[in-house]
């Protein structure tokens, strides 16, 4: 991978990660409690910020980027689906999964499998 590659990459991560880390902070602390007790999760708040908080740990550390990538996965989808459960806006929640996922292309390609085109060899 390139240095400015490998810097891009870690800088996203770094801000995504800040980003979750200061989301799961009001969720535990209870500073996000109206929010989520409008959609029916007010007892779940806690939960939900410490499930936020290791996932986006999980996510910046390399050995566990894989995991932490589909544990982002589900947890901006849910965002997505909670906020259309109470016609609230999802557009930011879908625009935090794309990037999720342009981390993942930036830091480790390879997770990506068959989904990108592959180089022909020409024997």
């Amino acid at each position: 991978m390139g240095k400015a590659r490998n810097i891009t990459g870690w800088v996203l991560a770094g801000l995504l990660t800040v980003f979750m880390a200061m989301s799961a902070v009001a969720k535990i602390t209870g500073a996000a409690t109206e929010q989520f007790a409008a959609m029916g999760l007010g007892d779940q708040v806690l939960l939900i910020g410490i499930g936020e908080l290791a996932t986006a740990v999980l996510f910046l550390i390399p050995l566990t980027l894989s995991a932490g990538a589909l544990l982002q996965s589900a947890y901006w989808g849910g965002a997505i689906v909670a906020h259309m459960a109470t016609n609230t806006p999802f557009t930011v929640p879908a625009i935090v999964l794309v990037l999720v996922w342009t981390i993942v292309l930036v830091r480790r390609p390879e997770l990506y499998g068959p989904l990108l085109p592959q180089r022909s060899s020409s024997v």
